[in-house]
C-alpha cells in the first residue's frame, strides 16, 4: 500500500510539473529565431513566480521575451549576464488602454520596493523588468 501511494505520488507531482511547464511554454520561452531554448528546472521554477509577479501587478500586459538559452540571448544581443538566461526577466508590452510611461512608473514604484531589481523602457514600446533570483 506505501509503494502504491508513493508511486501515485510521485506520478502526480511529475504530471504537475509537465502540465506547469506546458502552460508557460506557450508565450514565456518561444522564440523565433529557431535556436534551442529550453529552460532547466530553476529557470521554470523562476518563470512561474514571474509568471505570477506580472498577473499581479502588470494584468493585461503582453510578454514579448521572458526565458532566453545562451544562444537565442546571443542571436538577439542580449546582455552576457541577462536575467533572461535565469528566467527572471520579462519584456512587455503594454496592456490595453496603458501607456509605456505609465507602466515604467509603476514598474520604478515596483523597483524601489525591492520587487524588482531592473526597470528598463525602451524606445520601440516595450519594457523589461527583473526580478531578483
Amino acid at each position: 500500500m506505501t509503494r502504491t501511494w508513493w508511486l501515485v505520488v510521485a506520478l502526480s507531482v511529475g504530471v504537475l510539473a509537465m502540465t506547469a511547464k506546458r502552460a508557460l511554454e506557450s508565450y514565456w520561452w518561444r522564440t523565433d529565431t529557431g535556436l534551442p531554448n529550453e529552460p532547466g528546472p530553476d529557470a521554470v521554477a523562476n518563470l512561474e513566480r514571474l509568471r505570477a509577479f506580472v498577473e499581479t501587478y502588470f494584468p493585461g500586459a503582453r510578454v514579448i521575451s521572458a526565458h532566453r538559452s545562451h544562444a537565442v540571448n546571443e542571436a538577439v544581443g542580449g546582455a552576457d549576464n541577462s536575467y533572461h538566461l535565469r528566467g527572471l526577466a520579462v519584456d512587455l508590452a503594454p496592456a490595453a488602454g496603458e501607456t509605456l510611461e505609465v507602466m515604467t512608473a509603476y514598474a520604478n514604484t515596483l523597483k524601489r520596493s525591492g520587487k524588482l531589481v531592473e526597470v528598463i523602457p525602451y524606445k520601440d514600446g516595450h519594457l523589461h523588468i527583473a526580478m531578483k533570483g
